[in-house]
């Protein structure tokens, strides 16, 4: 359930409660967000892409921090959770770990773009192009 902000026509995340059905993530102060509040809320900032080399590429996580002053937390989500915003075909082999991969993905702050036919390179694209770019 969305409670609208004054003077806008978009919504914003309840505070607190039970996640309901369109909860993506619930934050550690309780807010629960959708995936529609993780691409667009201003009190979210994406802060980067995080995988473990020797992971599945499905481990990987998607990092925010949720900037509201009384919050602050960093929170993680599965790269998943956006797969069906991503429109390019998704490699099948995952290039982290070896000698072509330039670990881009190991490093959270890292924000460069990778152009490498690997697993993780369309959600790398997706953050910095759809996520990040909004900043």
């Amino acid at each position: 359930m969305k409670a609208a902000i004054p003077g806008s026509t978009r919504k914003r995340a309840l505070p607190k409660g039970q996640p309901g059905p369109d909860c993506a993530k619930q934050c550690g102060c309780g807010t629960c967000f959708t995936r529609d509040d993780l691409l667009h809320l201003p009190s979210l900032t994406p802060i980067g892409m995080l995988h473990v080399t020797g992971e599945p590429a499905a481990s990987s996580m998607y990092c925010f921090t949720h900037t509201r002053w009384s919050c602050r937390t960093t929170f993680g989500l599965p790269v998943e959770t956006f797969r069906d915003q991503i429109r390019e075909k998704i490699p099948e082999k995952c290039l982290a770990g070896t000698a072509a991969c330039a670990g881009h993905c190991s490093k959270i702050e890292d924000l460069e773009l990778c152009e490498n036919e690997c697993s993780l390179a369309p959600y790398r694209r997706f953050l910095v192009e759809r996520l990040v770019h909004r900043k």
